[in-house]
């Protein structure tokens, strides 16, 4: 298995200044397969403003727009519940629960288009 990491800055524009507000990374990456999702904001006054929502709606889309993984798996502390919530509003779905974490998985299989689609 071959394995990497891809970080991704969330930067925000606010008066024509560019500031980073947080980090989405990829991980233990099988490509067309599966890969692991990490989100940070940074400062507590940069959660729950919608930053993180937005950067990850962006990137699962890539992700299945280019068949990056079939499956995508986040893991959030139990006691993180806005953490939590977003990822079960962006389709994730729990995989397993642990004493101290929740593994969540959201399924990233492209539906090929058929021909019959188009009548």
């Amino acid at each position: 298995m071959t394995t990497f990491q891809v970080i991704y800055l969330i930067e925000i524009d606010e008066s024509g200044t560019h500031r980073i507000v947080g980090l989405a990374g990829l991980y233990d990456i099988e490509l067309s397969r599966s890969l692991r999702l990490s989100l940070t904001v940074f400062n507590p006054e940069d959660r729950r403003r919608g930053y993180g929502e937005k950067a990850l709606k962006l990137l699962l889309g890539l992700l299945q727009e280019n068949g990056a993984a079939e499956v995508v798996y986040a893991e959030v502390l139990k006691n993180n519940v806005p953490s939590l919530r977003l990822c079960i509003k962006l389709g994730f779905k729990v995989k397993r629960l642990y004493q101290d974490r929740v593994l969540l998985e959201k399924d990233q299989k492209r539906n090929p288009r058929r021909d019959d689609d188009e009548t």
